[in-house]
This record gives C-alpha cells, sequence and structure tokens, in this order.
C-alpha cells in the first residue's frame, strides 16, 4: 500500500502507527479491507509545491494591483484634460438665445420716454448640464449606490426685476420661478420707470406673454440677499483688495464662459465685453476674510438700453465673435491673477493715435501669460491661450455650431473638469 511512494523513507514507526490508528480498516461482506491511505500522502506530500504556488498567485495579484492603481492615475489625468465633461445647456442655446433678445427687446420699449438712456443688467447663470459621475472617495463608500445630480429647469417666461439706483434708469433682471398665474391675469406694463420709482418690493416680478408685454407685477423672493449698489469687476481688480479663492476662479471663470456661448448673437452680447461690465451686488454680511460685501455668485452682464436703439431681431449669423472671445481670455488672466490688464500694457503696445486698443491687450496678454506660464493651472492656460488663438481668426463665429462646439471643447470643458477633480475629487 505505502511501495513505491515517494517522501516517506524516513517516516517512523510511530508516526505510521499514528497514521493508521486513525484510519482503522473497514469490513465488507466480513472481509477486511486494505487501509487506503496512499492519496492522503500524496496530498500531504504536495502541501509545499501548494504553499509555493499560492505565494507566486499572490505576488501576481499584487502586481495587478500596483497596474490598475497607474491605470487610474492615468484614466484620472486623461478625464481631466479630455473635453467629455460637458454635456450642454439644461435648454438649447437657440431657446436660451430667443428667450434673452426677446427679454431685451421687451425692456427697450418698455422703458419710459423720460430719460435717453437705461442700464440694466442680466443675472449671468451656467445653466449647464453634466454626466451623473461617481467620485473615487464616493466609490469606496458607496459601491452599491449610485449617486445623481439633480438640474432644476426654471420657467422662461418669468422676469425678476431688483430696484438698484438710480431707479429711474437702472434695474437688474433674471429669469426665474413665478406663481402658476396666467399672463393674462396681469396687467400690461407700458412704463416700467414709474414702477421701480414707486413704493413697492424689493424685489418685484413681472412676466413675459407670448406677444412679447410684460406684465405684472408681484413680489418675488431674491436668490441672494443683497444691498443697493453694485461693484463691477473691473472695481475689484483695480482695488486690489481681493484675492479669488480657488472655487471663486473656477466658478465665475465656468459662468462667463458658458454666458459667451449662450449669449452670443444676442443684443446683451451685440459687440465686445470686458471687465467693466460684469457687476456684483454688495452682499449684506461682509466677508470677514476678504474684508468686502461682494456676491461673487450672482455675476450680472451689464448693458445700456438707449431710445433710439431699434429692436434686434434674429441675427444672421455673419458677426464674429473673435473680439468676444478675446476679451474672454483677457478676463480669465485677470481673474487668476487679481491684476487688471493696463498693469501689463507697454507703451511698445499703443497703436492707432497713440491709444490703446484689443491689439494692445492681446500683446499684453500673450507677454503676460509667457512670462508667468508656470502660475497657472493647466486648464486656465489652455482655455487663456485658446482664447487669444481665436482672435486670429476672422470668422469665429459662435452661431456656427461646429465653431461653438470647439470653444466648448477648449475652453470651457477644461476648466469644468479641472474644477470638479480639485474640489470634488476625481472620478471613476
Amino acid at each position: 500500500m505505502l511501495e513505491n511512494m515517494r517522501g516517506v523513507e524516513n517516516l517512523t514507526r510511530d508516526r505510521l502507527e499514528a497514521i493508521i490508528s486513525q484510519h482503522a480498516a473497514a469490513k465488507v461482506d466480513g472481509k477486511l479491507q486494505k487501509l487506503e491511505v496512499s492519496g492522503r500522502v500524496k496530498f500531504t506530500m504536495k502541501k509545499r509545491k501548494i504553499k509555493e504556488s499560492l505565494e507566486e498567485l499572490g505576488r501576481y495579484i499584487d502586481m495587478l494591483d500596483k497596474f490598475q492603481v497607474k491605470a487610474d492615475k492615468i484614466a484620472v489625468v486623461d478625464e481631466l484634460y479630455t473635453p467629455e465633461g460637458t454635456t450642454g445647456s439644461t435648454l438649447p442655446i437657440d431657446t436660451i438665445r430667443n428667450n434673452a433678445k426677446k427679454l431685451y427687446n421687451t425692456l427697450t420699449k418698455t422703458w419710459c420716454s423720460k430719460h435717453s438712456s437705461h442700464a440694466a443688467g442680466l443675472l449671468l447663470e451656467q445653466r449647464l448640464i453634466q454626466k451623473p459621475k461617481k467620485r473615487l472617495s464616493q466609490l469606496h463608500r458607496h459601491r452599491h449606490r449610485q449617486r445623481q445630480r439633480q438640474h432644476v429647469t426654471v420657467d422662461q417666461s418669468a422676469v425678476q426685476v431688483r430696484k438698484s439706483a438710480p431707479l429711474s434708469a437702472a434695474s437688474t433682471t433674471s429669469l426665474a420661478s413665478t406663481p402658476s398665474h396666467n399672463p393674462s391675469e396681469f396687467q400690461i406694463i407700458t412704463n416700467l420707470c414709474s414702477i421701480l420709482q414707486g413704493p413697492c418690493h424689493p424685489c418685484i416680478g413681472f412676466r413675459l406673454d407670448s406677444e412679447g408685454y410684460l406684465r405684472g407685477t408681484y413680489s418675488a423672493q431674491r436668490d441672494a440677499a443683497h444691498m443697493h449698489g453694485g461693484v463691477s469687476l473691473e472695481d475689484i481688480l483695480k482695488g486690489k483688495s481681493w484675492t479669488f479663492s480657488q472655487r471663486e476662479q473656477y466658478d465665475l471663470s465656468i459662468t462667463l464662459v458658458s454666458s459667451l456661448l449662450q449669449l452670443s448673437h444676442t443684443p446683451w452680447l451685440q459687440g465686445t465685453w470686458n471687465k467693466r461690465d460684469i457687476i456684483f451686488f454688495r452682499a449684506k454680511v461682509a466677508d470677514s476674510t476678504h474684508g468686502i460685501s461682494v456676491d461673487l455668485k450672482h455675476p450680472y452682464l451689464s448693458r445700456e438700453h438707449k431710445q433710439k436703439t431699434p429692436l434686434v431681431h434674429c441675427s444672421s449669423g455673419d458677426i464674429t465673435d473673435s473680439s468676444k472671445i478675446l476679451a474672454l481670455g483677457v478676463m480669465l488672466l485677470e481673474m487668476c491673477s487679481a491684476l487688471p490688464i493696463e498693469e501689463h500694457l507697454e507703451d511698445g503696445d499703443r497703436g492707432q493715435h497713440d491709444q490703446y486698443t484689443e491689439i494692445s491687450h492681446l500683446q499684453a496678454a500673450r507677454r503676460w501669460l509667457q512670462e508667468s506660464e508656470n502660475e497657472f493651472s493647466f486648464a486656465f492656460l489652455a482655455a487663456i491661450s485658446y482664447c487669444l488663438q481665436c482672435f486670429m481668426k476672422p470668422r469665429a463665429s459662435l452661431s456656427d455650431q461646429a465653431f461653438s462646439q470647439t470653444v466648448e471643447q477648449q475652453v470651457l470643458a477644461p476648466l469644468e473638469n479641472e474644477r470638479n477633480m480639485l474640489l470634488l475629487g476625481p472620478t471613476y
């Protein structure tokens, strides 16, 4: 039974007796059967080999784990620098633009005839939808749970107007939710100034009907608590009393980029824009960190309405947007450094009539970017560089869907992805 078996040459009598005593011979039909332990002995002799195999398997598993960790890091970098984070606006761009045109034209014909011009500010919002993605930290804690982002759309026919000084010449507007009333239940407004000058709630609501008439009013709720009076992005940069936090840099930059994509070829962005046109209200509660009270979460695009300005209809799409995109790149550069572009202009940048022009700003921005390249993150460097390059494209038009998608991929997506990774953690 134990003959010709390997590894039993040194088996002692005592050990053999122990094996036999544990495996008493069985009887079949009264006959004593042989003790079959050869299979067990062979298995015992293979334990060392099995142990070695398991150790080798463990080494291979550890190696695969290391490869997986490296692959995850590469995936995070690829996601950060590829334009796949943004999936577009909560509404079609054409719908947003048509609503913006309708609002502008309605305000223009509803102002009083007493003043030659009126100032109005449009609340800028991102209105972006993103694909829900799991963060690595969430994946480890909630492996079997799915997390989705919720997006709330608002009634696009609703307008909120906040009173600001001078009341007869200025207001701030935003699209917002309203009571579920029929627009015809409200009175048609023919003189907006008279309502703003009279005693009324600090934030009042109006409705735009299908005919383009402004109807109202009703008491509305503010998105945030403000005081009267505002400050421009130019004032903040010139004052040098504010250092943008990382979140403020990304959020405000993404808002400006998405607003350009949405409002281009509307009267709100019919011409170019700059830091003087970006207005913030002063918050009621001062920021203890910065020492000033500015609500950076709610930027407004300020525009002047003149009495003789004709109503603006749908654009033919021939207007170039190269100047607007250059201005966007300059503002991104200024916000990253918390300094105005004027501090980097040189005498050699002056153009015709010894004046600084947008070409002057382009030259100063390129020089500034090259000298301080290491001070900017990858996303800001890529976004600003692309904006400056677009100035050399005389036919650049955001009404062209292909070009608009390129701007979204090269400017908006890197900023959004980098913001999400730095503030929320990498995705899986």
